[in-house]
């Protein structure tokens, strides 16, 4: 089965270079994976429940949806007893088989069950990813049995931080290194044996120069798993739309009017920014049945979804239009762990049929030749992007439209000169790091680039940074990139509606999680060297308590941490410890103070405090601290350091223009301080000197000061 190769799709081979990676999708099984070591739990091998063959066929379905290439299946598939119909309904599917397996349950007690079943499974034409650790390299007798199948094995090496790495990589057999990859779990906790990305970005340099026959790869097709993401959260949603509009309803299949642009905006509780949105898409001079408009509802709870229905009353028969509605089980806040904008905008592009995708924002109006001129752009350019305008907060409502916005007057600067830098560029390509600037708001792309290059990376489960890392994916495939100058307007975005609140330190803080994992799952020196001021560990402070009385043997250090522990977090979580403090000791002395009638007052001290809503003072802090930017001022304090240079070389010439003064005035100015008898002899030596009277001076007069 030589022919078979994963990486053979694009033409390329196992060193593949800037080719884009086959797309796998990664099932785990079970609960229990303690039989397949360490490793297993760092590449998400443990499910949260014991798939049963109907919970695999609804996974193998999403990787349908999702367009994947193979299915990935950990060590526990050779054992369990329902691997052959597992096999036969992906094989239905038309899915490659890769079986992930660590050296680890290669020497459990399951160990020869395990390998007979891969060989056959190997024979049958199924990929193997052997991962293994410094502690547990896989045996030479198990190299030679699978050098039979060169095409279909290949190597993952999981990183920890007390390797002896170069050592180990300059002893690896040819058969390994040429088909090696590396994987680095988060460093999430002190104490985790894992790399921060700092140690990643040198540790690839120290690689590169003293191991230069090895290319760091990230793992083959798949995301590095990352324990952040909360297990209820669906990241390859398979749901359709819940209405929709088409205006060729009536015709078959064959002769339906194709679609050329499908316009994808997730929204989550965007209500009126949205609706003011899709007017201005249903305002297109374009054709209305040649593009669609999908909006993909992120589990609103602001009346979208009445507001949408109401609105596709009114525009029946005039747009092609699909409403979807992405369910959440459990509620979010801004900033958390649960952000769903790139799972949103691929679930849009599941439900479309155009052949450009344009991603757009739910607070963006756009002019009506945005659609035509984007098919015309896209004649000559593979990924356009639209320029941005943010509109005052007074300009910004969900019935103003885009001709009645006067751009000097009702627009402001947002994020320094980050964007004006970028909307000033002549060309966009040309630019160094032009990747960064690639940006959802108003980005279109051709639906086959797209899912060529693997669609929006599901594990961006933080702000920022899923639309860039496609950009430079993007970028790594050849695509040609163009900066449209089509203005579009961004409708003020409402703190309450920010994920970072529009704060510039809360933003750094999410963007520094975001570009770690950007990070993680590319290993490119360039990226770590760009990003490097965002890598920056950000450990919890219970991670290091954790850590600290793991290390600690002694019990009485212990009882003391604990201790001052508790302070701690009653500093970080207050309100909790109020309400907790309040139910522990004052309603059990209700019955205790009942004879003496103070229970009756306990109620309106409790409802006086609760009037006083002290948290209310900090959110009005906060939103003080968020009009008054005290951001730009440490940003003007670092221009005028920068600007220093110009004030000494300033102060220098004007010294020594003072000192030059004063050195043509000082023969006039010794001269008064003498005594007028002095003088009067000088003027007189003066005098006789000039009418040819050469006579020595006396030698009480004042020296001459030389020239």
């Amino acid at each position: 089965m030589s022919d078979w190769m994963l990486w053979n799709r694009f033409g390329g081979s196992i060193q593949f270079g800037s080719a884009p990676p086959p797309r796998l999708y990664l099932i785990p099984l079970s609960r229990d994976v303690l039989h397949e070591g360490p490793l297993a739990l760092q590449l998400g091998h443990a499910n949260r429940d014991e798939r049963n063959l109907e919970g695999l066929t609804r996974a193998v379905d999403r990787a349908v949806s999702c367009e994947s290439d193979a299915v990935i299946f950990p060590s526990s598939f050779l054992t369990h007893p329902l691997r052959d119909e597992f096999a036969a309904r992906c094989r239905h599917r038309k899915l490659r088989l890769v079986h992930q397996v660590t050296t680890d349950s290669l020497i459990s007690n399951s160990a020869a069950e395990i390998e007979e079943e891969l060989l056959k499974r190997l024979e049958g034409g199924d990929a193997l990813n052997l991962v293994f650790g410094a502690d547990s390299r896989p045996e030479n007798s198990l190299l030679a049995r699978l050098a039979e199948w060169p095409a279909q094995v290949y190597f993952t090496y999981s990183v920890r931080s007390k390797d002896q790495v170069i050592k180990l990589l300059q002893a690896l057999p040819v058969f390994i290194g040429e088909r090696l990859f590396f994987h680095f779990p988060f460093h999430l906790e002190f104490g985790d044996g894992h790399f921060n990305c700092r140690q990643i970005g040198n540790l690839i340099s120290k690689i590169q120069t003293e191991v230069p026959s090895l290319k760091v790869r990230p793992m083959l097709g798949a995301e590095v798993y990352d324990p952040r993401v909360d297990p209820t959260l669906e990241l390859e949603p398979m749901i359709w739309p819940e209405f929709e509009l088409r205006l060729n309803a009536g015709a078959d299949y064959q002769n339906r009017v194709p679609i050329d642009v499908s316009v994808i905006i997730p929204s989550y509780n965007n209500r009126d920014y949205l609706l003011n949105t899709v007017n201005h898409l249903a305002r297109q001079d374009y054709p209305r049945g040649n593009f669609e408009v999908i909006v993909v509802d992120d589990g609103s709870t602001d009346g979208t979804d009445r507001a949408l229905r109401q609105l596709a009353r009114s525009l029946e028969g005039q747009i092609n239009f699909k409403y979807i509605f992405s369910p959440r089980l459990k509620p979010r806040k801004m900033g958390d762990a649960n952000y769903r904008a790139g799972i949103s905008r691929n679930l849009g592009v599941k439900n479309a049929t155009g052949t450009i995708l344009s991603f757009l924002d739910s607070d963006i109006l756009t002019p009506t030749d945005f659609i035509s001129d984007l098919v015309e752009k896209h004649r000559h350019f593979d990924v356009v992007q639209c320029k941005r305008l943010n509109l005052v907060r007074e300009k910004s409502n969900d019935s103003v439209r885009f001709e009645e916005i006067v751009p000097h007057q009702d627009t402001f600067s947002a994020e320094g000169d980050y964007w004006e830098k970028f909307h000033a560029l002549k060309d966009w390509a040309a630019t160094p790091f032009f990747w960064k600037y690639t940006c959802t708001y108003g980005l279109s792309v051709s639906a086959q680039l797209f899912k060529r290059v693997g669609w929006i990376r599901r594990g961006f489960i933080f702000y920022g940074f899923e639309d860039v890392e496609l950009g430079y994916r993007l970028a790594r495939v050849g695509a040609r990139f163009y900066l449209n100058e089509m203005v579009t307007y961004h409708l003020f975005h409402k703190t309450e509606r920010s994920e970072f609140h529009n704060s510039d330190y809360l933003r750094q803080s999410l963007l520094a999680k975001t570009a770690q994992i950007f990070f993680l799952n590319v290993l490119e020196p360039e990226i770590f060297l760009h990003f490097r001021g965002l890598m920056n560990e950000q450990l919890t402070l219970w991670s290091f308590l954790s850590f600290i009385l793991n290390k600690t043997n002694s019990p009485w250090v212990r009882r003391m941490a604990h201790s001052l522990l508790i302070p701690v977090l009653a500093l970080l979580n207050w309100r909790w410890f109020a309400w907790h403090n309040w139910n522990r000791t004052v309603r059990p002395m209700k019955r205790i103070l009942t004879p003496i009638g103070l229970p009756s007052v306990l109620p309106s001290i409790q409802s006086w405090l609760a009037g006083l809503q002290v948290w209310r003072v900090r959110v009005a802090l906060g939103r003080v601290f968020s009009v008054v930017e005290f951001w730009r001022l440490r940003v003007a304090a670092q221009r005028l350091a920068g600007e220093l240079w110009r004030f000494r070389i300033v102060r220098l010439r004007v010294v020594r223009t003072w000192n030059e003064i004063l050195q043509k005035l000082r023969p006039s100015v010794d001269l008064l301080t003498y005594p007028p008898r002095k003088i009067y002899y000088f003027a007189a030596y003066q005098l006789r000197t000039r009418l040819g009277q050469n006579h020595l001076p006396p030698s009480n007069l004042p020296p001459q000061e030389e020239s």
